[in-house]
């Protein structure tokens, strides 16, 4: 048992070493996280059962399996808690102020804040741009005030990509080729160039759009008089064409309740 228990804690040391090493070290470049993931989920797993093999010569391969299957179940739950559970106590919300209470007829953003799109789609609400894009909202004055948001070639003034949604609540960013946009809680992922939905693997965030608590863990968490909105969040994206996203931190602009929030600076204006 002694030493299963220390063959567990040579290979566990191995991969979260090799993690840490990504994380702390390097910054978490996106072109080596292959690399370090093969040194924690392969090598680290491996050394541990080899080690078990030569000690148990009678089992060899049930006491590798055995060893290595535990020191990838630790690595994995070390991937779990560094980008699924661990940002979600680093999340970022302003409370919105008593006169965001919705709009009241049609939105009347200042002309910093106007953009007019092309092929008659009318004026909306520049939300974010950078990198050749422009992410913009039109919001129609009916009761629950649905909402068209498109994605604009600011070059070629061409529509990329156009989504709708069923409400005013609206959030986005455009960060190294990528536009974020977010409907609340639900976020899409558009390639920059193209106006084409990413092909992710697999994509985590911890963003949590408008709520009546201040930054609460749970989504569903309700309750209170005031509103905050989340003006960041920490994104990994892993991408069909190999490219990641390692908890990548960015700063979202949001129409919310009326009012337009500038993420970084905090600013809120009346729309």
């Amino acid at each position: 048992m002694k030493r299963y228990v220390f063959n567990v804690l040579i290979g566990s040391g191995v991969g979260v070493a090799s993690g840490l090493v990504y994380f702390l070290l390097l910054h978490e470049p996106g072109s080596l996280f292959y690399p370090f993931s093969a040194i924690a989920f392969i090598g680290g797993p491996c050394l541990a059962g080899l080690l078990a093999a030569l000690n148990v010569p009678g089992r060899r391969v049930g006491a590798f399996l055995t060893t290595s299957s535990s020191v990838f179940a630790v690595v994995f739950i070390f991937f779990l808690s560094t980008y699924m559970i661990w940002p979600q106590f680093e999340r970022t919300s302003m409370k919105l102020p008593a006169s965001c209470s919705s709009f009241h007829g049609s939105p009347h953003p200042p002309a910093a804040l106007t953009y007019v799109l092309s092929d008659h789609r009318g004026t909306g609400i520049l939300v974010a741009e950078g990198e050749g894009v422009a992410v913009v909202a039109v919001i129609s004055d009916a009761p629950l005030h649905p909402s068209g948001v498109y994605v604009v070639d600011t070059s070629a003034k061409r529509v990329l990509n156009a989504l709708s949604f069923p409400n005013d609540v609206i959030m986005a960013a455009v960060d190294d080729g990528i536009v974020h946009i977010y409907n609340d809680k639900i976020g899409y992922s558009i390639d920059a160039r193209t106006g084409e939905f990413t092909k992710n693997i697999l994509l985590t965030d911890n963003y949590g759009g408008l709520s009546q608590r201040d930054r609460p863990i749970l989504a569903d968490m309700s309750g209170g008089n005031a509103w905050y909105v989340e003006t960041s969040a920490i994104i990994s994206l892993w991408d069909i064409d190999g490219s990641v996203y390692s908890r990548r931190q960015m700063f979202f602009n949001a129409i919310a309740r009326g009012c337009f929030v500038n993420g970084r600076s905090g600013e809120v204006t009346k729309l």
